[in-house]
């Protein structure tokens, strides 16, 4: 039995991808159809359909590799800037897919499904353990404001074509939840 996936198979999906995602700068998903995308991609319609069922398919594939390399990139770290600055580097890495991926709206998806990452470390801690049931409704306010500005700070970035520097993005980030959470923390 093979595990690995064939060359041609590999190279048929990552033409398709491209594919994908030059039609998805003229237009949305939902305006895509099989044939176009084969056409694009140079590829046969029984080819197409060995691999996916359709475009929103490839769409999910490419969403969640970028969320298997955001949790992977951040797995193993605790401060909230490196957090930040990795999750963005991986962002700039796959500026084509996350630009136009974020246009989709799918991209507040793969952040909030990291960001959630982040949030049961933290919420593992003692600190969080120790809370009243009022400050940790607090803390999940604070948490969903931090969580929100995060988002919309890094559209902003994207939409910008990744013009700031990574580390100026993740440096204004991490300030704001920094002073966000010492306000908390001046709280409970």
């Amino acid at each position: 039995m093979r595990t690995k996936e064939d060359r041609r198979v590999k190279f048929t999906k990552l033409v398709l991808r491209e594919a994908l995602l030059d039609l998805l700068k003229e237009k949305s998903i939902n305006q895509i159809s099989v044939a176009e995308l084969c056409r694009l991609a140079d590829v046969n319609r029984n080819t197409f359909y060995s691999h996916y069922n359709g475009p929103y398919e490839i769409l999910n594939v490419i969403e969640n590799e970028m969320f298997e390399e955001l949790a992977i990139a951040i797995e193993n770290l605790e401060n909230v800037e490196n957090i930040i600055l990795v999750a963005c580097r991986t962002l700039e890495r796959n500026a084509k897919a996350s630009k136009l991926i974020f246009s989709e709206g799918s991209m507040r998806n793969i952040l909030l499904k990291a960001l959630q990452l982040v949030k049961e470390k933290q919420y593992n801690t003692v600190t969080y353990n120790r809370m009243s049931k009022t400050d940790l409704e607090l803390a999940e306010k604070v948490y969903l404001f931090n969580e929100s500005g995060t988002i919309a700070l890094i559209n902003d970035w994207i939409k910008n074509d990744f013009r700031e520097p990574v580390e100026s993005v993740a440096k204004t980030i991490t300030l704001f939840v920094n002073n966000i959470n010492i306000l908390f923390a001046g709280k409970i």
